[in-house]
């Protein structure tokens, strides 16, 4: 996406860290939708972005080339299937783990308090609390306790002990 947005003119890389994210995305689909006045697609910043509207502004002047915006269009598609298979994956993952978790009574009787997280990584299963379902897994051990450990790291220890089989 970002190489048919710089190919449009729309230099949204410059001003926003992640084109994936909030700010990111809702641009490019509006750009996808059609829109192209810069002061508009600016308006569609989030309020945690750093740069202002009018720096967004200013990096948002589009040269209309149709066949690069199709092709935009077609990247975005590509992306939003690729996170509904994601989304599949961890309601797959969260089933076999609490298959794995409702079979064993002596993983079961596991119980964490859910932890506050000052930040939310978006590579981690939206609606899968980790920290619980690790305790679980490994019978009353708190990986996130452990300093340098995050919930995509218990993910792939998870498959190392062969739950993907």
């Amino acid at each position: 996406m970002q190489k048919y947005l710089r190919l449009l003119n729309f230099r949204l890389d410059v001003v926003v860290n992640d084109i994936c994210g909030l700010t990111g995305l809702l641009i490019i689909r509006a750009i996808c939708e059609g829109e192209t006045d810069q002061n508009k697609l600016a308006s569609l910043r989030h309020k945690n972005c750093r740069k202002s509207e009018e720096e967004i502004a200013k990096a948002l002047h589009s040269n209309g080339r149709k066949d690069y915006l199709f092709a935009l269009q077609q990247e975005l598609d590509t992306y939003d299937h690729i996170q509904k298979k994601i989304e599949d994956c961890d309601k797959e993952i969260e089933k076999k783990l609490n298959e794995i978790i409702d079979s064993d009574s002596n993983k079961h009787e596991h119980y964490l308090e859910s932890k506050p997280h000052k930040r939310v990584n978006k590579n981690t299963p939206k609606d899968i609390d980790m920290n619980l379902k690790a305790y679980q897994m490994f019978e009353g051990t708190d990986l996130l306790a452990i300093e340098g450990i995050a919930c995509p790291v218990i993910g792939k220890l998870f498959y190392g002990f062969g739950i993907d089989e």
